[in-house]
């Protein structure tokens, strides 16, 4: 076609002309309708544009390697314009040109477009998940609905790494099939060019990855994979890069992204980090949640909009501590949080909140609820206001942290009740001790003067029936000192064999009198000095052979000894088998497994015909797994009983030498005849007579004095050889009177004196303190005369051997 017509036929078309040529794609000619379209003013802005978009066209089209030119189609955006542009190969004046013709795509396609995207983002703005705080399951329906609404082939969510090494693909959706995926992640430092333009918040527009010069690195790899164009939109989250919205477009032709698209690109972008944050306050949430679900509490966010007082937060804790789930309480759903608290506590409990509001201030409070089921419990409670409204002086938020504290609250009940039973046990004691000592001291008195047969009689029976009374009292205070805990053992050598034959000499006369035959089993290799507290495997023994003794009228009782030495922590010990025979009246065998629990004899009819406590198996049996033993029974009834327990003793340490050593300070006292001059610090009339009379009987000499300030004013005018000290006297007690002794300025004449207290005060803990106090030794009453020379004795050696000693 001629030209000239050319030109005739072009300017009629309704479509813009263009025609183009040589090597910097110069306009050789353009139709009016073009002219109008690219640059409606007459300014000619919109030329150069026109030739970035065409030239690689042109270099297609000619000099092509002397390929036939063909014609295409290409999709571009020129200002305002959207449409399509046909190139075709021409001539122009003999030059090799294109023909391009322009086809504006229809007002119904663009508004059709505008729609689609607009009704995707609607879509996108009301899905529960992108809240739900599931990051993955969001990136699956943004992914898609960018990819359906663009017409892209791909898009995927990058984001950064937590320690920024890195960009991990949270997903991608393929168009072509339909199917989400993940793909592998890459090294920041791989393309930093890349990660620079996304900090400039701007998105990264690619028309074209065979002929971009932006990132030349990162479009060759992705025209390898088949990419042609592509739409990059930074993800931003409180002002720092995150990550990056990925649209690509996959095909022979290059995409030029129109504005609108590129618009919606980065409203996908603000939908991830909606989807981002979401997830991370999701995340943030579950794990504090999970936090204070293990915690032995409960924490709690209160509205204390008055009156209601909306509980607006509960951890998972509240249905352990109340019975009812957070559910049910938070929002007042079902209940309010005060309607569980117990009536009686509640008008203080909703006073110390008043108070904590008007002085802002913690709140540290203990009360009482009751729980779904019915129960009473005790609530800690520690909390403070957090936030509150000027304009609103009756609503604060409040937040802190419950705890039943129920266990804790029993328990110090219970030690509560342990001391006040302990110090009345205590005070019994010493009441009952006191007149005691009085009977019992009078009585030994008694029974050293000329008495007839009768008299003799009598006083033998009083003093029987106050060591039996005495028992009575002993049993009930070793089982509270068992039961509660404070039953402390001892250790030290002492000799198996004495200790044998000294209860077979205390039990001999109950034995003859019964007319009972008796035997003692001991092995010639059972040991004789071990290390432990004698006291206690003494009265184990004692107790099982006395029971043996008082419920057999008639046969045999025996003791039988073994032992075995056991490895414990690398040390040998020997392990003590003791086992005690009757044939007494036995025990009932639906009764056999109760008869170590306290309080408990075979039947109603024993306590009124032997007597006892129904304390002294229960002792032992304590007693016994305190020193790392078992102890068990055997009975037939009518034909007699076993009892056995063992114990886990010590090796001695040098026992020889302090059995030795011993033995010489007593046989030294004894030998000595020594008279002492003796302080005596009782208040009690009765009590003085009774040290007088035994005290001078054996040859000492004594002072009496009725309380501390007394035996003070005595120490500072006269010289003792030691102090017999009352632990309670009017005006200054023992202990007072110990201190001032002992201080260097209380005046007395030998602030080192001996002072042994003689006290009713009979609990554990009691000597102690009477050691802590300053003082040496420690005789309970009521006294025993062997008890009482034993330790005069000994303190009298003591004091000849230092007085030897001195040049």
């Amino acid at each position: 076609m001629e030209t000239s017509n050319f030109l005739k036929f072009v300017e009629n078309l309704d479509e813009p002309v263009l025609i183009v040529g040589g090597e910097n794609c110069e306009i050789f000619w353009s139709s009016p309708q073009f002219r109008i379209m690219i640059d409606p003013l007459g300014q000619q802005q919109g030329r150069l544009v026109v030739r970035d978009i065409l030239r690689g066209h042109v270099d297609s089209f000619i000099g092509g390697a002397g390929e036939a030119p063909q014609s295409k189609l290409i999709a571009t955006q020129l200002a305002d314009w959207h449409g399509d542009i046909h190139l075709s190969p021409w001539m122009w004046e003999g030059r090799p040109a294109i023909l391009a013709t322009f086809k504006e795509h229809s007002s119904q396609e663009l508004f059709r477009d505008e729609a689609k995207r607009r009704d995707a983002l609607r879509r996108l703005s009301g899905a529960p998940v992108l809240t739900a705080g599931n990051f993955y399951e969001a990136s699956k329906l943004i992914t898609e609905t960018a990819v359906r609404t663009l017409g892209a082939a791909r898009v995927g969510i990058w984001r950064i790494d937590e320690v920024k090494s890195m960009l991990a693909n949270e997903v991608v959706f393929n168009l072509s099939s339909g199917t989400h995926s993940v793909a592998e992640p890459f090294g920041l430092e791989v393309y930093p060019q890349y990660i620079s333009l996304l900090h400039t918040e701007r998105n990264i527009v690619i028309p074209d990855t065979a002929t971009d010069t932006i990132l030349p690195g990162l479009s060759s790899d992705y025209n390898f994979l088949g990419v042609r164009a592509l739409l990059d939109c930074p993800i931003r989250i409180g002002g720092k890069l995150a990550g990056a919205v990925c649209i690509e477009h996959v095909g022979d032709e290059p995409r030029y992204w129109s504005l609108e698209e590129q618009a919606f690109g980065a409203s996908v972008a603000d939908f991830c980090v909606i989807a981002m944050e979401s997830s991370r306050v999701y995340e943030s949430e579950r794990r504090i949640s999970t936090l204070l679900s293990n915690l032995p509490g409960t924490a709690f966010r209160c509205c204390n909009d008055f009156p209601t007082f909306t509980m607006e937060y509960m951890s998972e804790g509240c249905l352990e501590m109340t019975g009812y789930p957070p559910e049910d309480i938070v929002g007042n759903n079902k209940l309010c949080f005060f309607d569980i608290v117990h009536p009686d506590d509640l008008p203080k409990l909703k006073a110390e909140n008043e108070v904590t509001l008007m002085v802002d201030q913690p709140l540290d409070t203990t009360f009482r609820i009751i729980h779904k089921s019915g129960e009473v419990r005790w609530i800690w409670e520690r909390s403070r206001v957090v936030e509150t409204q000027l304009d609103n002086p009756n609503f604060s938020i409040v937040e802190g942290f419950f705890s039943d504290v129920t266990e804790q609250h029993r328990r110090k009940e219970a030690e509560s009740a342990s001391r006040a039973k302990s110090e009345f046990l205590a005070n019994m004691s010493h009441e009952i001790r006191t007149p005691m000592n009085g009977v019992m001291g009078l009585t030994s008195l008694l029974l050293d003067t000329n008495l007839n047969q009768q008299q003799q009689k009598y006083a033998t029976t009083i003093k029987r029936s106050a060591e039996a009374l005495l028992c009575v009292i002993d049993d009930i205070l070793d089982f509270s000192k068992v039961e509660s805990g404070k039953m402390t053992l001892e250790s030290m050598n002492f000799s198996l064999s004495d200790m044998l034959h000294d209860i077979s000499d205390m039990l001999a006369p109950t034995i003859k009198e019964k007319k009972l035959d008796f035997s003692l089993n001991v092995p010639e290799d059972f040991p004789d000095n071990v290390r432990g507290d004698h006291c206690r495997v003494r009265q184990v023994l004692v107790n099982l052979l006395s029971n043996a003794i008082k419920f057999t009228p008639s046969g045999l009782v025996s003791l039988s000894c073994s032992h075995a030495l056991e490895n414990v922590d690398g040390r040998v010990r020997p392990r003590l088998n003791f086992e005690v025979r009757d044939t007494g009246v036995g025990v009932p065998e639906d009764r056999l497994a109760s008869i170590f629990d306290p309080f408990i004899q075979a039947d109603n009819s024993t306590t009124r015909q032997f007597g006892g406590t129904g304390l002294g198996l229960s002792i032992s049996k304590r007693l016994v797994k305190l020193m790392e033993g078992d102890i068990g029974a055997e009975s037939s009834l009518g034909v007699g009983s076993r009892f056995w327990f063992n114990v886990l003793l010590e090796e001695p340490s040098h026992a020889t030498e302090e059995s030795a050593s011993w033995r010489r300070r007593d046989e030294q006292a004894e030998n000595a005849g020594h008279s002492l001059y003796i302080l005596l610090a009782e208040d009690s009339p009765v009590n003085q007579m009774v040290a007088r009379g035994i005290l001078k009987k054996m040859g000492h000499h004594i002072d009496v004095v009725n309380n501390g300030l007394e035996a003070l004013d005595a120490l500072k005018r006269n010289r003792y050889d030691l102090v017999l000290m009352d632990c309670q006297m009017p005006e200054m007690d023992g202990y007072e009177a110990t201190r001032v002794v002992r201080d260097p300025a209380g005046g007395v004449l030998d602030q080192g004196i001996p002072i042994i207290a003689m006290t009713a005060h009979a609990m554990t803990g009691d000597k102690d303190k009477c050691l802590a106090a300053g003082m040496n030794d420690y005789i309970p009453k009521p006294i025993k005369l062997d008890h009482l020379r034993e330790t005069l004795s000994r303190w009298s050696g003591r004091m000849r051997e230092e007085a030897t000693e001195k040049p």
